[in-house]
């Protein structure tokens, strides 16, 4: 189960960071090539026979890019919490022992393990501050 949602983490920000870029050159096509892109869409819809024609369609592939970059971010941030939490479900024990060294700092205080931790994990836990 642990290889299995590890790999769908590491997919996930990799097509994550391919929509982002292909997001980023979208805009850029859409912004640079303006001309280019208005007149690919007008010979389109003069085939079809559509009495409709665009001025200008650059900021349609600005935004359609834009929009493709904000969704590759949202899908790569997705992956790296998929992550996250794998591998706070593998390694509960060093979370824990983590967890307790905040503990002691934030109460400015030396924290011990104690016996329920001890009896938990079958093992003589070390303190930790």
């Amino acid at each position: 189960m642990y290889i299995f949602v590890r790999l769908t983490a590491v997919v996930t920000i990799l097509f994550g960071v391919l929509l982002m870029l292909a997001g980023l050159s979208g805009a850029g096509y859409g912004f640079f090539q303006n001309d280019a892109l208005t007149l690919t869409i007008n010979n389109y819809l003069e085939q079809t026979n559509d009495m409709r024609r665009v001025v200008n369609a650059g900021y349609a592939g600005v935004i359609l890019g834009t929009l493709a970059f904000i969704f590759g971010m949202f899908a790569a941030a997705f992956g790296q919490l998929l992550l996250v939490f794998v591998d706070l479900a593998t390694h509960t024990r060093e979370t824990n022992i983590i967890l307790r060294g905040f503990r002691a700092q934030s109460s400015s205080k030396q924290t011990t393990a104690n016996d329920d931790d001890e009896k938990m994990y079958g093992t003589e836990l070390e303190s930790v501050g």
